[in-house]
């Protein structure tokens, strides 16, 4: 497979032999083979169509046919940002509809690639009555959402800012974000221990990018700091550096990161952390351990490590982290036969609930 290039769109993966072709696939959410995903469409409201471009030099010229008698074209810069609204409406007496959409690319030299796909549209009462599909809708517009807003840059992810302009909580935002990746099937690793392949799915892109930026970040809090709570007996206790853009505490973001990892499930794995190939499995522990060290002595959590008062808007982040990262680890299965959670560390955890 390695000889011949892979391009994409929203939902749909082509293989060409030619090394100069451009081609347009489409993003599935829940599914590797976006051709088993239709669009679907709610009867009177906009229907967002997305896509992404692989090959081809921008800008690109999109020729959109509806299937339902309306066209039309639009050009774009950002091969990632390939997108467009559209209304269908059903014939009168119709309660559903299945049309085709067919859409073609062409870039500036001239190179082009087509791309089909079915659409369903629905009534709205079906669409009221339908939680699943409901529920694919609003993650697929999340992720969407999130796709565009990252940029990617020497194979690492970054959120450039918010709406305002200034973003507060970067790793925040990119652990939240691989989380629903992973969630939704677009795990960065394909097996225990090989990275996905990204031609498989171009959301696979955004997780592994998403990976490397947040491992970048990590690094070794436990210099004189409690040694108990260096469980594994590794020598580290895993914080993160926060990028100084707004007021972005620690422990508002830290515990996300470890859901976020702990999501991966893959014991075998490993990432760089500080130039070191480490078990994804051990990051994790050496994450839970700042988690509990950051605890006060009220039992509760602050902005930064061990502060001297609770602040509930905090609280709620390290015991998501903890708790996602417990019942993933317990649910791993140690390849040694060990057990799942360091027994120095089940013992934190305990105190720390009891706490």
């Amino acid at each position: 497979m390695k000889n011949f290039p892979f391009y994409w769109i929203l939902g749909l993966c082509c293989v060409l032999a030619a090394q100069d072709m451009l081609i347009l696939p489409a993003i599935p959410i829940t599914d590797k083979d976006p051709t088993r995903i239709p669009i679907w469409a709610i009867d009177g409201k906009d229907t967002q169509i997305y896509f992404v471009i692989r090959g081809g030099s921008p800008p690109y010229t999109v020729s959109w046919k509806f299937g339902d008698g309306q066209s039309a074209t639009t050009n774009y810069e950002d091969r990632r940002k390939i997108d467009i609204a559209h209304q269908y409406k059903l014939p009168a007496g119709q309660y559903r509809q299945n049309l085709t959409l067919h859409v073609q690319a062409t870039d500036q030299t001239g190179k082009s690639s087509s791309y089909i796909r079915n659409v369903q549209v629905l009534n709205q009462t079906d669409w009221e009555n339908d939680l699943h599909l409901q529920r694919m809708i609003v993650l697929q517009k999340a992720i969407w959402y999130l796709h565009k807003y990252i940029q990617i840059r020497n194979g690492s992810a970054f959120f450039p800012g918010n709406y305002d302009g200034e973003i507060q909580y970067p790793l925040f935002e990119s652990a939240i974000y691989l989380e629903l990746l992973v969630l939704t099937g677009h795990n960065p690793f394909d097996t225990e221990d090989k990275l996905a392949d990204p031609n498989d799915d171009v959301l696979i892109e955004d997780a592994q990018a998403l990976l490397v930026s947040l491992s970048k970040r990590l690094y070794n809090y436990g210099t004189g700091v409690d040694p108990s709570f260096d469980t594994n007996g590794n020598g580290q206790i895993l914080s993160a550096h926060i990028p100084s853009r707004g007021h972005s505490p620690p422990m508002y973001q830290v515990p996300m990161v470890l859901m976020a990892l702990s999501s991966i499930y893959h014991p075998l794995a490993t990432i760089l952390v500080n130039g070191q190939a480490t078990s994804l499995k051990v990051v994790c522990e050496d994450i839970a351990e700042f988690v509990l060290l950051a605890q006060n002595e009220l039992g509760g959590w602050s902005y930064n490590p061990r502060e001297s008062y609770v602040d509930f808007s905090v609280v709620q982040w390290p015991v998501i982290g903890l708790d996602a990262w417990e019942s993933k680890m317990n649910a791993w299965e140690d390849p040694a036969g060990g057990a799942s959670i360091p027994p120095n560390l089940v013992k934190k955890l305990e105190k720390a609930k009891e706490r």
